[in-house]
């Protein structure tokens, strides 16, 4: 797989290992301020999602902190952005909110989640809107997802949230390498850009009668009479 790209990502350094000139990944960004655009704009710029419900895709809501999916070639990731932590499941979201009740909060968003925790020692809910029950019936509730919207994004990757849409981004700045390994990651790229998002073939050419029989090898004359030689009589043989 080649790549071009005007910034490097944590898979890069496989591309010592693969010296196939295809598939190629043009990975040019695109981010689009969602909350600042106007409605004709972001109808446009989500057309390629239009057949994802967004309450149904991205994942419960965590307060006023960011959250959204990540798309990887054909899968879906949701995540929640609480504190300076990227979390993809629950028990990510437990360590970060742990880590806020030990070092404080940052921000008023922090302050703000901070204030409707459960803090009693015999609570196993952190945060009554996302327990691990209401996360098993996100998962379980999400539609069924296609290639669609990487084929119409054309990219093997793109992060929506409520706010923004960004395609080909920096997966690494999303702590993604927790999530699907360089080695993984590689080898999921060079599959889905060489299978699920590979150009339609162009029609063959029509070829010859002649040029037919000649990759048949019907050009060739028959080893029992060659061309120019006489066929011999072999009845007088002994």
């Amino acid at each position: 797989m080649r790549i071009i790209s005007r910034f490097s990502d944590y898979y890069d350094g496989l591309r010592s290992l693969d010296q196939e000139a295809t598939p190629l990944y043009v990975r040019d960004t695109r981010r689009v301020d969602l909350a600042a655009a106007t409605v004709a704009e972001r109808r446009q710029e989500l057309a390629p999602l239009a057949t994802w419900n967004r309450d149904d895709v991205l994942p419960p809501a965590l307060g006023n902190h960011l959250s959204g999916i990540i798309g990887f070639c054909g899968t879906v990731h949701a995540f929640y952005v609480v504190g300076e932590r990227i979390c993809f499941d629950v028990d990510d979201v437990d360590a970060a909110l742990t880590a806020l009740l030990a070092n404080g909060p940052r921000n008023s968003e922090d302050a703000d989640l901070l204030a409707q925790l459960d803090t009693r020692p015999s609570s196993r809910r952190w945060w009554r809107p996302l327990t691990r029950r209401s996360w098993r019936d996100y998962l379980a509730a999400r539609p069924t997802l296609t290639d669609e919207p990487f084929r119409l994004f054309r990219a093997p990757a793109f992060v929506w949230t409520g706010d923004f849409l960004e395609v080909n981004p920096r997966l690494s700045a999303y702590d993604f390498p927790r999530r699907v390994d360089p080695w993984t990651a590689w080898q999921e790229l060079a599959v889905f850009l060489g299978n699920n998002l590979v150009e339609a073939a162009a029609p063959p050419r029509p070829i010859s009668d002649q040029l037919k029989a000649e990759a048949h090898g019907f050009d060739k004359a028959s080893f029992k009479k060659q061309p120019g030689r006489k066929k011999v009589d072999r009845s007088s043989w002994e």
